[in-house]
């Protein structure tokens, strides 16, 4: 309900109600000028330590550099089978890495001239074999796969007719004489019998194809036919369900995306997962795609209490076949941390040996790389009046102090790093920050903030 505030403007209770409270839950950040102090516009540091965008992730090692580039010259350049996981604790930057690598490759390789790359990123997959590929070819995208789709039967259609009359009389149109000129075809003269609209426009086509008076069923037949051939291996059920979300068979009612993904529950398809997928990959093939990355993330998932021990099993057994040194051009990246990785190893030795051929353990942050986030993030917020030293608000001693409380855990340093900051400013605090404000304003024990002679256990710093 609406009343009248003081100056006759519309006034609801409801939402002044619901904005005071949003107040109490979610405090406003200090106005910008607060930090001016600090030599910054603003706390460039993510509250919640989940970063955006490749400049503000950790530095790559020069190891694991070596190993992302032998995984992409083994699958990509010589088009050999492989695998790779990116191991690592919560809060490691597992996510942020396999985002930048996403990003990376369809950058460049996804740019290739003549055979490019495709890279894909699945965040929680699900639970079931299902899920699993239905997300796959979700995050391809339904407007690209129809796309293909219908390239293909186009250009299978031209292939097959000379001219407009043999197009109309093959998929039988209409019998009275054609019209000089029509909306669907052209002069054979430019190089194609349909106009630009139609060739580019699969429901443009079809509309004005039974507006001509066309034969849905055998339009429908060819299509099926055609991707048969083409992309499902002479599987003519999976060919169907392509087809069916271009030119829905009246008989059945529409196909959804859900249904292509989990293959309409096909009984009869032996293999059904593996045949999908090759189709996947057939398809995009056809568009000259020469490989397929799949970015699967959130695996610690095997080693809970998510999956029962059947599901487990069936969720492993889907990522064997992702993995099938059949289901070529395609590899599969796996996050997931050290338990589920045994998980993986005690269940399906052969998977973990193919999925771990290449590997990359993520440990915990080294004092120069806490120095380089610093850096890079008071870069983005730094004012005009931010003293020259490339840290500042931070001193060497605070980021050491910051590195020793977060046990150089990613997440948990740029959570810290921004709490800093703010309390900071609510207390005025004097500056540059240092060691002992990491101890008061965190509220945490001297001996967090110094470690065991000042550093990290030698376990927990040492690289690949």
């Amino acid at each position: 309900m609406t009343t009248q505030g003081p100056d006759d403007t519309p006034r609801d209770p409801l939402f002044e109600e619901l904005v005071t409270y949003r107040q109490e839950l979610v405090p406003e950040e200090k106005a910008e000028a607060d930090y001016a102090p600090l030599g910054l516009t603003w706390n460039p540091f993510p509250v919640a330590g989940i970063a955006t965008g490749s400049e503000l992730m950790p530095p790559i090692r020069e190891h694991d550099v070596e190993v992302i580039k032998a995984f992409i010259t083994s699958t990509f350049v010589q088009t050999e089978f492989g695998g790779m996981t990116i191991v690592g604790d919560y809060g490691m930057g597992k996510t942020h890495l396999m985002r930048y690598l996403v990003d990376v490759i369809n950058r460049t390789l996804g740019t290739a001239e003549g055979r490019p790359a495709l890279a894909v990123y699945v965040e929680n997959p699900g639970l079931t074999a299902r899920d699993v590929i239905h997300r796959i070819v979700e995050e391809i995208g339904e407007e690209r796969i129809v796309k293909y789709v219908w390239q293909l039967i186009i250009h299978s259609i031209e292939e097959s007719c000379d001219d407009r009359n043999t197009f109309y009389a093959k998929f039988g149109a209409r019998q009275a004489p054609l019209p000089e000129h029509d909306k669907l075809t052209q002069e054979h003269a430019s190089g194609t019998i349909f106009a630009p609209p139609c060739r580019a426009n699969y429901k443009e086509f079809l509309r004005l194809f039974r507006e001509m008076g066309g034969n849905a069923d055998r339009l429908r037949e060819f299509a099926i036919a055609t991707i048969r051939d083409t992309v499902s291996e002479h599987h003519a059920g999976v060919a169907q369900l392509y087809v069916d979300l271009l030119m829905p068979d009246s008989r059945k009612g529409d196909q959804s995306w859900d249904t292509l993904a989990g293959l309409g529950r096909t009984k009869e398809l032996e293999n059904k997962e593996r045949i999908f997928m090759r189709s996947v990959i057939n398809l995009l093939r056809q568009q000259r795609y020469s490989h397929l990355y799949v970015f699967l993330d959130e695996m610690e998932d095997v080693a809970g209490d998510r999956f029962s021990k059947m599901k487990r099993s069936e969720y492993l057994t889907t990522l064997r076949i992702l993995v099938d040194r059949e289901v070529r051009h395609m590899s599969l990246v796996v996050s997931l941390n050290e338990e589920a990785l045994n998980e993986v190893r005690r269940s399906v030795g052969a998977l973990a040996d193919r999925l771990a051929r290449w590997q990359i353990v993520l440990t915990a942050l080294h004092m120069d790389e806490c120095q380089e986030l610093i850096k890079r993030y008071v870069a983005r917020a730094a004012s005009s009046q931010r003293p020259g030293d490339p840290y500042f608000p931070f001193t060497t001693a605070a980021i050491e102090a910051l590195r020793l409380v977060s046990q150089g855990n990613t997440r948990t340093f740029l959570t810290s790093c921004q709490r800093l900051l703010k309390t900071a400013v609510e207390r005025d605090g004097n500056l540059p920050l240092t060691g002992q404000h990491v101890q008061d304003y965190l509220d945490v024990e001297p001996a967090d903030a110094e470690g065991s002679n000042g550093r990290l256990e030698e376990g927990a710093q040492h690289d690949l």
